[in-house]
């Protein structure tokens, strides 16, 4: 799958009560594969942790320093709680020391908040106290955005605007301004 593939779902769109891109879980992690590669990280052995196995793993370093990001991939809202189970158990055996993202294709806003906002927000506050991040992959944008949670990577916080968004149009630019600053 390349660019073509993902140039051509960008024109897939599911009508009906909400709208949505028509995107697979496949393609969701072809693109946040190529976007974090593009930002420095390098991905590492995909091995189970305890009795779950994640998506991926990767690490970036920078300035003496290093971030792991372990993410789950899932096809939709309605495969989200999985996810988080996923990560809770991976969590529960890899401990503090990494990022925690699950990653979905992009959803309809409403459906979004509604489901982080059912029991009183319940799942939100969850999220939160365990600071894991919700990402979604946008085919069109090719971008990243953090709807819960942040990463400590300074990456992740390139828009002064829309902190917890990352798109490979940015991590061009940063990287042609690097090169033009002699780094």
């Amino acid at each position: 799958m390349g660019d073509a593939t993902v140039n051509e779902k960008k024109l897939k769109i599911r009508e009906g009560a909400f709208r949505s891109y028509d995107v697979s879980a496949r393609e969701v992690l072809e693109g946040t594969r190529n976007l974090m590669k593009a930002a420095g990280y390098t991905f590492l052995p995909n091995d189970y942790a305890g009795f779950v196995k994640p998506t991926f793993r990767a690490r970036r370093e920078w300035q003496g320093r290093s971030n792991e990001i372990i993410a789950v991939v899932r096809p939709g809202i309605k495969k989200a709680l999985d996810g988080f189970v996923y990560l809770e158990s991976l969590h529960h055996v890899l401990g503090e020391g990494c990022e925690y993202a699950l990653v979905l294709p992009p959803i309809n806003e409403w459906l979004l908040l509604e489901f982080l906002d059912a029991e009183d927000g319940r799942l939100w506050r969850e999220l939160r106290s365990r600071h894991f991040m919700l990402w979604m992959y946008n085919p069109p944008e090719d971008a990243i955005m953090s709807f819960v949670g942040g990463s400590s990577d300074p990456v992740f916080r390139g828009s002064i605007l829309l902190p917890g968004f990352i798109s490979m149009r940015m991590i061009q630019q940063r990287a042609a301004a690097e090169v033009k600053r002699g780094k």
